[in-house]
């Protein structure tokens, strides 16, 4: 019999979006890598970009902690 097999543990649900507003590092031209999961974004990038990709995102007002 088709239907929903039930509630979803929160991580899984369809509609979570990352917190992450990635379009002020698309206009920065920082290439990134972005994983999500339940509570937390984690952007990867080239290390040589680090400094531009925090600039970046404080001016965005995002916070940025464990470089």
């Amino acid at each position: 019999m088709a239907g929903s097999p039930g509630p979803r543990p929160p991580g899984l649900q369809p509609d979570r979006r990352p917190r992450l507003d990635r379009r002020p590092l698309a206009a920065a031209e920082v290439n990134r890598f972005v994983v999500s999961t339940f509570d937390t974004d984690y952007v990867l990038m080239p290390g040589r970009l680090l400094s531009r990709a925090v600039e970046v995102l404080l001016q965005a007002c995002h916070e940025v902690r464990d470089l």
